[in-house]
């Protein structure tokens, strides 16, 4: 279901399109663990070995303070250059700008939101260009029917 990916950016804002140069299994309930290509766990290394950057399994798993799924940085990343984060079924849906010798634990929270924007995938959502964020209710049923209304305005049928 979730995977760490990353991809070289540059600078991460509005105008980067995220389109993943590398995905690798991830799965929070694998606590204190690493990844393998062959096995999920809820860390991994990033490192850039030469031009590349790279995951790798990582040696020594963090004891992490909190249950999530963590992308442990090297110092060989250079500033600016690189973002990570995590996929759902293949798809990026929350990414950071990395930075030289940074832990980023993300936690997920499977929520499910909707906005409305002339955007297209991958590319950095802004804020100020986009509908209210609209919580979408699926206690009831998997199947649900949002309508976004002429008043930029979402409801849940």
């Amino acid at each position: 279901m979730y995977s760490f990916v990353w991809s070289q950016t540059g600078k991460l804002n509005e105008q980067v399109r995220f389109e993943s140069s590398d995905e690798w299994p991830a799965a929070p309930d694998a606590v204190k663990t690493s990844s393998t290509r062959t096995k999920a766990g809820d860390q991994v290394n990033l490192v850039k070995s030469g031009n590349a950057y790279t995951f790798q399994e990582v040696a020594k798993p963090q004891d992490l303070s909190t249950k999530g799924l963590a992308v442990l940085g090297d110092k060989s990343i250079v500033d600016y250059e690189v973002s990570a984060g995590l996929a759902m079924y293949g798809s990026p849906f929350f990414v950071v700008q990395a930075e030289p010798s940074w832990n980023w634990v993300f936690t997920p929270d499977p929520q499910y939101w909707i906005v409305a924007t002339t955007q297209v995938q991958g590319d950095a959502i802004s804020a100020t260009g986009s509908s209210n964020a609209f919580k979408v209710d699926f206690s009831r049923s998997a199947d649900v029917t949002v309508v976004y209304n002429n008043k930029n305005e979402f409801s849940q049928q």
